[in-house]
């Protein structure tokens, strides 16, 4: 196949994860991840789920994506995963908790509030795919 034609089926593929995402079609979502299987390889497919789709959902559509690839039963553990690792460069970058960020949870939810002012400096230790996954967790005083 050549890697014109590859880039798009890919394109295509991203926008049908994005459709079944937005509508929450769980069926949808798993019969696109074995399609992308056969279609692809494991390996693709992974790095379209983990990478690509989340830079092309919007931030309040995240959560079901994280839902779908981990199942409900293992969703909030995923979330205080990613939470954790946050914390763990926070740490190693010198940032304080309680000073200046904290965690804790919402309705169940974890969360970490971040000084609005430690954002983008925090934003610039990760890659975009990495952290747009994050930000349905993160809250500043502009988002509660």
């Amino acid at each position: 196949m050549s890697n014109n034609l590859n880039n798009l089926s890919k394109k295509q593929f991203l926008e049908k994860f994005a459709e079944a995402i937005y509508s929450e079609n769980y069926e949808s979502f798993c019969d696109l991840t074995q399609k992308g299987v056969i279609w692809f390889d494991e390996c693709t497919v992974e790095t379209l789920l983990n990478k690509d789709l989340p830079m092309i959902l919007e931030i309040n559509s995240i959560p079901t994506l994280l839902k779908y690839i981990a199942g409900d039963k293992n969703y909030i553990d995923i979330v205080r995963s990613l939470l954790a690792e946050i914390i763990k460069v926070l740490h190693e970058e010198k940032f304080i908790l309680g000073e200046d960020f904290s965690y804790g949870e919402i309705n169940g939810t974890p969360s970490l509030w971040i000084k609005d002012s430690n954002l983008e400096k925090i934003e610039k230790l990760y890659q975009p795919y990495s952290w747009k996954q994050c930000l349905p967790y993160i809250k500043t005083s502009k988002t509660y």
